[in-house]
């Protein structure tokens, strides 16, 4: 607890400081002032299991952004005060919550020495044990993050570089009716590399290493590689990785770009755990935009933000290392009037931990359409399936969108949205449906 209260102090006096340095230094400040007003009618206010209560939802979020940039120095603040009033609820929820974020970037040696640093604190409502924020939960809790990160680099030679970075995150969790554990990740990176320039062959020297620790549970990785890339002609590059991750491993592979619009890579390697294998294929031109990616490797628990309901539906967080293959397809069309984007992904891991989806099946559809110069239509359909190992839980994801936007001039849009959330799952008490509509004015002044 001292360590993080030191943490926060040191980063809030160095937030103040770099903010009059990069005021004076650049001449080059933002103050961004804007206000959202949200009126909502929902179906199931609490999104409660099993049906819930209907009634209305008022929020008012007003705010500002601060963004300074010097010539050293780069500064971003942001303030939001978020305040809700249900119409029928038994809700224990505070009316009103804050979010706050700090971010800065101060270049101590000129385009060598970086030192990167943030903070962040809001209010969200957590599951018990789980540091899930979820809507349907009474758990009102204070999350602050805080991060630091220096970066070296040196360059040598035409095409040589020294690269070194070290980041250290830290999320505390305060809440009286939640029992979890605060946690900590730690990345230690350095890189020695020749890239291609007047020779056909580059190298890389690299080490990395991964610290996730959650109170007195700590896990992590660790790599030691040296890899070798060969240029084929002016298409194609031939490359080698070997090195100790635990035990010695090794992979190669071959990327092939016919022309400016086609690149197909794969690669294949043996590691602690067996086989690792990686195909991709990336088509771009004007109007389409078409990626198929397939891999099996070790990842970390950082994977789950690829969840194809980021932001929407919370992906379960894992500790430490687990073997995942994943198949990714996703085919964009642009058009002047309309665009089309699908996406899907498929993902097995294997993970000990009976908590977290060893399956995850999903997939994206969303149309977007200018009916006129300052009017827009969305249409956002999302699906993800998780399957937990045993066959102790399935649990179905379904979110649908419909988004009407106006813009009003260069700074204000009135939206209109109906949503509609589903959630399914064997274990009857999980179930919930919600559908609501909101109508939304955002405007900065």
């Amino acid at each position: 607890m001292l360590n993080t209260r030191l943490i926060i102090i040191a980063s809030i006096l160095l937030f103040v400081t770099i903010i009059r340095n990069g005021i004076a230094v650049a001449g080059s400040v933002e103050f961004t002032p804007f206000l959202k007003l949200k009126e909502s009618y929902s179906n199931n206010v609490n999104q409660q299991r099993g049906g819930g209560q209907e009634g209305f939802i008022t929020q008012v979020i007003p705010g500002f952004d601060i963004s300074s940039v010097g010539s050293r120095v780069k500064v971003d603040v942001n303030y939001a005060l978020q305040y809700r009033k249900f119409s029928k609820t038994e809700r224990k929820n505070e009316p009103v919550s804050h979010r706050v974020r700090a971010d800065t970037s101060i270049n101590l040696v000129r385009n060598e020495l970086i030192l990167d640093a943030g903070v962040q604190r809001s209010q969200g409502n957590i599951v018990a044990n789980t540091r899930l924020p979820f809507a349907n939960t009474i758990n009102p809790t204070d999350i602050t993050t805080t991060k630091i990160g220096p970066k070296y680099q040196r360059r040598f030679g035409s095409a040589g570089r020294l690269l070194l970075s070290y980041s250290n995150t830290y999320i505390q969790y305060d809440g009286d009716e939640v029992d979890t554990s605060n946690a900590r990740t730690q990345t230690y990176k350095a890189n020695l590399e020749d890239n291609f320039k007047g020779s056909n062959v580059s190298w890389e020297l690299g080490y990395f290493k991964l610290d996730n620790s959650e109170d007195d549970n700590a896990v992590g990785r660790e790599k030691k590689y040296l890899e070798l890339s060969f240029l084929v002609g002016n298409r194609i590059v031939l490359f080698y990785q070997a090195g100790d991750e635990g035990a010695f491993y090794w992979l190669g592979g071959v990327k092939w770009s016919p022309n400016k619009r086609n690149t197909l890579e794969a690669s294949y390697g043996r590691r602690f755990f067996g086989e690792t294998k990686e195909f991709s294929f990336l088509h771009r031109n004007k109007k389409i935009s078409l990626k198929i990616v397939y891999t099996e490797r070790v990842v970390d628990q950082s994977s789950r933000n690829d969840s194809v309901f980021s932001g929407i539906v919370p992906s379960t967080i894992t500790s430490g290392t687990f073997v995942q293959k994943k198949a990714r397809a996703v085919l964009a069309l642009t058009g002047k009037k309309l665009n089309l984007a699908v996406g899907l992904i498929n993902k097995e891991r294997i993970i000990e931990q009976l908590q977290a989806p060893d399956k995850t099946r999903g997939g994206v559809l969303r149309i977007g359409w200018k009916i006129a110069k300052n009017m827009d239509l969305v249409l956002d359909n999302r699906y993800q399936k998780n399957f937990f190992p045993d066959g102790i839980r399935v649990d179905e994801f379904v979110n649908s969108t419909l988004l009407l936007k106006q813009r009003m001039g260069k700074k204000a849009a009135l939206s209109y949205e109906l949503r509609q959330t589903q959630h399914d799952s064997n274990l009857s008490d999980r179930n919930y449906r919600e559908t609501a509509v909101s109508v939304i004015f955002n405007i900065k002044f």
